[in-house]
């Protein structure tokens, strides 16, 4: 029981000196200003969607692909695995949303009627 509480204790106390060293005042304005961007877009989104919209699916897919020219960038500039897999992560999540909604979004066959 020591030893978990310990190696709890070290793995938190990293994570919260790594926090502070990059929390400048510029990045925590950063931060709120894209905490707020994200809050307004996801209630157009929600409210879209409960207002059964035929566009709001395809909204969803737009905001979640808006990262995805971000997310290029932070590889390109820092090239290492983890934007890399938060590209790739984040792709296939679009490419997911843009197959579903392509799904839903066909009217159905409709059955013939046999005399």
């Amino acid at each position: 029981m020591e030893i978990r509480h310990h190696a709890t204790e070290a793995w938190s106390i990293v994570l919260a000196e790594q926090v502070v060293h990059a929390s400048t005042g510029r990045n925590l304005l950063v931060a709120a200003v894209a905490l707020i961007a994200d809050a307004i877009a996801s209630l157009i989104e929600g409210w879209a969607l409960q207002r059964s919209y035929r566009w709001s699916g395809w909204l969803v897919v737009g905001t979640t692909s808006s990262f995805l020219p971000f997310e290029g960038i932070a590889l390109l500039r820092h090239p290492s695995i983890s934007p890399l897999v938060f590209l790739l992560v984040n792709a296939l999540i679009v490419a997911y949303l843009i197959r579903r909604r392509r799904m839903f979004s066909e009217p159905p066959v409709q059955a013939r009627l046999r005399i």
